[in-house]
C-alpha cells in the first residue's frame, strides 16, 4: 500500500524529529499491507527454534568445526530470540482480530524505534465536569494519523489507550519482532544513532 501524499504529510506531521523519512514510510507502506498472519510466523519461530536446538545438540560431533564453543554462544542466543518471538506472536495471534492488532503493534514499535515515546496520561475529572477529560499523548496523533491513511477512520483517544494497554502486555521490556538487520536512520545533531524498527514479516 502507498501512501498518498496529502496522508503521508498528516503523518509526517506526527513523527519525532530527525527520522529518516523514507526509511519509515517505507516501513508503514509494508506495515500498510497486513499479510503477515500471527500464527503462521508463532510456528516459523518454534521451527527456528527447535533447527537451533538439533545443531547445538549435534554440534559435539562436527569435526570440522573449529571453534565450537563461538558457535554454541550464537546458537543458544538465536535459540532463545526465536523463542521468544514465537510466544509473542502466539500472544498476538490469541487475540481478537490478531492481523490488526500486529499492524497495531508494528506501528507502535516503529514509533519507538524512531524516538517516540509510547506514554499516555489522563488528566484528572474535575468536579465540575460533565465528562471525563481525553488521554493524552503525542503518540495519540501519530497513530491517529497512520490510522486513517491505512484504515480510512481513527480510533479515539481512548480506543489508542487500550490499544498501547494491550501493547505493553504483549512486549516485555527489549522484546520485540524486531529484526536487527532491520534499521531507521535518525540523523542527530552530533551523532548518528541507528533505531532498530519493524522487520519485514513474511509467513
Amino acid at each position: 500500500m502507498a501512501f498518498t501524499e496529502l496522508q503521508w504529510a498528516s503523518i509526517r506531521e506526527t513523527l519525532p524529529s530527525d527520522v529518516d523519512e523514507t526509511t519509515f514510510r517505507g516501513e508503514l507502506e509494508r506495515i500498510a499491507i497486513g499479510t503477515v498472519s500471527p500464527k503462521k510466523q508463532e510456528t516459523v519461530y518454534f521451527d527456528r527454534a527447535r533447527l537451533c536446538a538439533d545443531l547445538i545438540r549435534e554440534l559435539p560431533g562436527m569435526e570440522h568445526i573449529k571453534d565450537k564453543g563461538a558457535l554454541l554462544e550464537q546458537l543458544k542466543h538465536q535459540q532463545q530470540e526465536d523463542r521468544n518471538r514465537a510466544k509473542i506472536y502466539g500472544h498476538i495471534a490469541a487475540q481478537k482480530q490478531p492481523r490488526r492488532f500486529l499492524q497495531q503493534c508494528e506501528i507502535l514499535q516503529l514509533w519507538e524505534r524512531a524516538g517516540g515515546v509510547v506514554r499516555i496520561t489522563t488528566p484528572r475529572r474535575k468536579r465540575d465536569d460533565e465528562h471525563n477529560p481525553l488521554p493524552r499523548g503525542a503518540v495519540i496523533r501519530y497513530f491517529q494519523s497512520v490510522a486513517t491513511a491505512i484504515w480510512g477512520r481513527a480510533p479515539s483517544a481512548h480506543q489508542i489507550k487500550d490499544i498501547v494497554r494491550r501493547y505493553r502486555r504483549t512486549f516485555k521490556p527489549a522484546s520485540s519482532l524486531i529484526a536487527s538487520s532491520t534499521r531507521v536512520l535518525v540523523h542527530a545533531t552530533s551523532v548518528k544513532r541507528r533505531v532498530p524498527t519493524s522487520p519485514a514479516l513474511r509467513g
